[in-house]
């Protein structure tokens, strides 16, 4: 299910480099992606390359509830556990 609505969301308007570094084995690239809905969706994605100038190996990073907000997931907080919101005890602060 994930796979399916995964390709069936709109595609991405735009998207920006912000930075890339490289060697001959590896390539990490920041991005933004733009024009998807009012939330910054940004991420890194690492390559590992092999001899031939072939990604053997990939990793990827961004702010995937954000994207799933703006593409029209449903995204809803958990109601236990240590992200549920706190109805009582010490403020927490999280950093942004």
């Amino acid at each position: 299910m994930y796979i399916e609505n995964t390709l069936s969301t709109p595609p991405l308007a735009q998207v920006n480099t912000l930075n890339v570094v490289h060697d001959c084995n590896q390539v990490a690239w920041h991005f933004e992606f733009i024009g998807l809905g009012p939330q910054r969706i940004r991420g890194f994605d690492y390559f590992l390359v092999n001899s031939k100038g072939q990604i053997y190996e990939e990793y990827v990073e961004f702010n995937s509830l954000a994207w799933a907000e703006d593409t029209g997931f449903n995204v809803t907080p958990p109601t236990t556990g240590e992200y549920a919101p706190q109805t009582s005890g010490p403020a927490r602060l999280f950093r942004r």
